[in-house]
């Protein structure tokens, strides 16, 4: 079984190693790591890896909200698609403190627009829309511990 140890001394060899991106697949624990910067979603704060102003980490003593249990519809004008976290981490709705959510339930997105972010040892992984549609359902409050593929939201497919 992998540990809370376990995570944070591969983190640092990770940073340590001169790697740009690594995938890492220990038990049931997924771990995605990449040094290049972000994409500009808002997120200049988190440019030189250091978490955004206001927000030091996760809140540990906050369980993350359980996953919503609702299953996509596989075809048809209203299809459902979940949008999941890509690793174990902190998701955020909003770009930093007291911004505007990126996006709110109604809202209508387009493919590549970001949603949230996931935050794990003060790197930021931007959660970007696979597909145009409208959002459906929020499953995680902001600022809420997530597992790797935990549902985060739902759009309904355009």
């Amino acid at each position: 079984m992998v540990n809370a140890k376990d995570v944070s001394d591969i983190m640092k060899a990770l940073a340590e190693s001169g790697f740009e991106d690594a995938e890492i697949r220990l038990d049931e624990l997924y771990i995605r790591v990449s040094s290049q910067p972000l994409d500009g979603a808002g997120r200049a704060d988190a440019r030189d890896g250091s978490p955004a102003p206001g927000r030091a980490g996760p809140d540990r003593g906050r369980p993350a909200a359980p996953p919503s249990r609702s299953v996509p519809d596989p075809g048809g004008p209203d299809r459902l698609e979940p949008v999941r976290s890509p690793t174990l981490g902190t998701f955020y709705r909003s770009p930093s403190p007291g911004a505007p959510p990126f996006v709110n339930v109604g809202d209508r997105v387009e493919a590549g627009q970001a949603l949230g972010i996931v935050e794990v040892m003060k790197l930021f992984n931007t959660i970007e829309s696979e597909v145009a549609g409208t959002v459906a359902e929020i499953h995680v409050p902001d600022a809420t511990l997530v597992e790797h593929d935990q549902p985060l939201m739902t759009l309904r497919v355009d």
